[in-house]
């Protein structure tokens, strides 16, 4: 889907890296799909960061995308604040949103 709406496409293995392969308190990728085809993603990248003198756990909100068929279903509007709920119960102290 990443060719389709962001003109190029990644890797499984790259997927994977970017938000899979990384420590995170709570789930950081929701996915809705008809069928076999995967029509929306919403994602954050975890990592750690420091803040003051403690380091926490944040979220880079990166890689949102709805299918073209799909962009009228307001699954970004849906989604979004479960994605910020769970993350705030999970003590994520930053979510940065480009």
């Amino acid at each position: 889907m990443s060719a389709r709406v962001f003109g190029r496409a990644i890797s499984v293995e790259h997927w994977r890296w970017k938000l899979k392969d990384r420590p995170c308190p709570a789930e950081n990728v929701w996915l809705a799909a008809e069928g076999d085809h995967i029509v929306f993603q919403y994602a954050g990248m975890p990592l750690r960061v420091k803040l003051d003198e403690r380091v926490v756990d944040a979220v880079v909100s990166v890689d949102t995308m709805v299918a073209p068929e799909n962009q009228k279903q307001r699954l970004v509007t849906a989604i979004a604040p479960c994605t910020y709920e769970v993350w705030r119960e999970a003590a994520v102290a930053v979510v940065y949103v480009q």
